[in-house]
């Protein structure tokens, strides 16, 4: 409130300047005196005015109150008055909206038996407010937080972007978030590593540890949380860790997907081709299988191919990926 009286003092000290006009002084001390105290009046109302502004008009704060002070100067009388008269107005009569946190909220009766908690954002509603430069940096918040409960590549590429945001705060969370994911992952392989160094282990709980090995390293890879010269170390160690499991369990149909997932990202298409070709023979379900040869396919330019691959199960158009995949190429016969 200490503003209000700013503005009701400089209206006073324009009402004084205004009234040492009239006294019988020289003419230079009455105007000397007279422009000394009409420019600390339009300083006070420019202060008391730059106050009771909304929020985002009030920087940069010395350009702001400098530029009403020198209006309020060039104008006499009515120019502090007006000034004055703003900073009253605003004080009694605009009310800046406030956000408000709520903590908690009562269920509605027809909701009484939900216990499933919904998250606020989902992938699509965080990236559309993390690419918004103009979101508020609570919204953004919220929704990185949201990103807390879901886990794959696509919200790991939802922290990336928000990793460029302008503001610190988003950054490192995010950056805490992603590196928060990626410590897991070594994390584990760390304890498999160490316990694959045990002599007493038998041969079946060796090869799941060298499974379990190459998931994790895949997963680094698959996920993009390991970067630049990482991706090729990781995926050495997944396929190192793979191909020793084949060993163990040549007939691991499973196994055998996963060296052809990472045979692909090498770009080793043929080998990759075999691995897949050998999980089918093994009684891996065909819709796992035909999808990654019709993609090796595809980047072989041999769409003959792709095409004849998604026709030979008719089980692709009910599931919801490949749905409209299998339909486009089918439309192209």
């Amino acid at each position: 409130m200490i503003y209000k009286f700013y503005a009701l003092a400089g209206l006073s000290l324009e009402i004084i300047a205004v009234r040492i006009l009239y006294l019988s002084l020289g003419t230079a001390p009455k105007l000397a005196v007279f422009f000394i105290v009409h420019a600390l009046a339009s300083y006070l109302a420019s202060v008391a005015l730059w106050r009771e502004l909304p929020g985002n008009f009030q920087s940069p704060r010395k350009q702001t109150i400098m530029f009403f002070t020198t209006f309020s100067c060039f104008i006499p009388v009515l120019g502090i008055i007006g000034i004055a008269l703003s900073s009253l107005f605003c004080v009694h009569f605009y009310k800046e909206n406030k956000e408000f946190d709520i903590h908690s909220i009562t269920t509605p009766p027809y909701m009484s038996e939900a216990r499933v908690y919904l998250s606020q954002f989902g992938e699509g509603g965080a990236r559309a407010r993390l690419v918004n430069a103009g979101s508020p940096k609570r919204q953004k918040m919220t929704a990185l937080l949201a990103m807390e409960a879901v886990s794959g590549r696509s919200s790991n590429e939802v922290l990336r972007i928000a990793m460029q945001d302008n503001d610190d705060e988003v950054r490192l969370l995010a950056f805490g978030m992603l590196d928060s994911r990626e410590n897991v992952l070594n994390s584990r392989i760390h304890e498999l590593m160490r316990s694959l160094d045990d002599p007493k282990k038998e041969v079946a709980e060796i090869a799941e540890i060298h499974r379990n090995l190459a998931m994790l390293f895949w997963e680094l890879v698959y996920q993009e949380l390991a970067r630049d010269s990482l991706v090729e170390y990781a995926t050495e160690k997944a396929l190192h860790h793979a191909l020793k499991t084949a060993e163990i369990l040549p007939d691991d149909s499973g196994n055998q997907v996963l060296i052809g997932r990472i045979l692909m990202h090498r770009k080793e298409y043929n080998a990759a081709r075999h691995a897949f070709w050998r999980a089918k023979d093994l009684g891996i379900p065909v819709s796992r299988v035909i999808p990654y040869l019709a993609e090796i396919a595809y980047l072989e330019c041999d769409y003959g191919t792709v095409r004849d691959l998604l026709a030979s199960d008719t089980s692709f158009f009910s599931i919801p990926v490949l749905a409209q995949v299998a339909a486009f190429w089918g439309d192209a016969s």
